[in-house]
């Protein structure tokens, strides 16, 4: 997807955003409290491209699909963490 063409698709194309970035636009589009577990997680870089009309649980999966991370939704608030092995 061309950055320059993403806007009359209606998608948010993140290139090297940080998941702080990626979570402070979600949080006003689905008006919703977004948690990050540490500031280094927050910190952590993501590219990936999002629909508009993408469902929130879904774009979550999408960047636990991306990063070792976890989310958990309470209500109107979103907990991110890091995933940790055992």
């Amino acid at each position: 997807v061309n950055i320059l063409t993403a806007w009359r698709l209606i998608q948010f194309v993140f290139e090297n955003a940080t998941l702080r970035e990626i979570v402070n636009k979600l949080s006003v589009k689905f008006n919703v409290n977004i948690n990050i577990e540490s500031s280094a997680l927050a910190q952590r870089k993501f590219r990936c491209v999002i629909n508009d009309d993408e469902e929130l649980v879904d774009i979550l999966k999408l960047l636990e699909y991306l990063a070792p991370i976890h989310y958990k939704i309470e209500e109107n608030e979103v907990f991110i963490y890091e995933q940790f092995k055992k």
